[in-house]
Order: C-alpha cells, then sequence, then structure tokens
C-alpha cells in the first residue's frame, strides 16, 4: 500500500491551475509516404492552403 505514495513525495510547484481547453484540428494528405519536409510549430496559426510539409510520392509515381 506504501508503494502508491512514493509518487507524491515531491514538493513540486504546479505552474497553471484551472480548465484548459483546446481545438483538436486532424490534418491528412490525399497520399502516403515518407515525411521529407515539415516546418510548422504546435500552436501556430495557420491558412487555409498553406503548405506545411512535403511527403515523398516517389512510389506512388512509379505504381502511377
Amino acid at each position: 500500500m506504501l508503494f502508491g505514495l512514493g509518487g507524491c513525495a515531491k514538493n513540486e510547484k504546479s505552474d497553471a491551475y484551472g480548465r484548459f481547453e483546446a481545438t483538436e484540428t486532424t490534418i491528412s494528405s490525399k497520399a502516403s509516404g515518407e515525411l521529407l519536409m515539415h516546418n510548422v510549430s504546435e500552436g501556430a496559426q495557420l491558412s487555409a492552403g498553406k503548405q506545411v510539409a512535403q511527403i515523398d510520392t516517389t512510389t506512388l509515381h512509379l505504381q502511377k
């Protein structure tokens, strides 16, 4: 029963309190492949149509 108390022994102060809300957005590509470039940071504001990543579509091109 004491093993559960070991994780609570630290006396660290929290840096934030309260309720956090976020809007989750799923972003997907029309083709699959290896991710070559990704230049966007978490929380960045994006506009519609902006390129934020590039995938290697060589395999898809060869299959076509």
